[in-house]
């Protein structure tokens, strides 16, 4: 377990791009993600995440462990259209956009 979170460390990557997001996931390709292609985002509070489904179907996965999270949550709430997140991910992303990130330990 340890040598996956240190390569995950090492490896994952998210930056934040003018349309949407560039990102190096652990095990596959890099990719970019366009804002106006995302069909939902919903958090799982269970693996502490932002999991982002493109209408193509592909998913990408924000960690709440992400350096900069405060910058995705109000670029995420400024782009992706209302209907695609549920009021429970809409107000953590309001939370965290305001510098209060969901918490790890809960």
């Amino acid at each position: 377990m340890g040598a996956v979170i240190i390569v995950e460390y090492v490896r994952v990557r998210h930056h934040l791009e003018p349309h949407g997001l560039r990102f190096q996931p652990l095990f596959r390709a890099p990719g970019t993600l366009l804002w106006r292609d995302v069909s939902s985002v919903r958090y799982s509070p269970s693996a502490k995440w932002f999991r982002i489904e493109t209408r193509r179907g592909q998913v990408i996965r924000v960690s709440a462990m992400l350096t900069g999270l405060p910058a995705f949550a109000q670029a995420a709430l400024q782009e992706i259209s209302p209907p695609s997140m549920d009021s429970a991910t809409r107000r953590i992303l309001e939370e965290t956009a305001a510098g209060r990130p969901p918490s790890l330990w809960e």
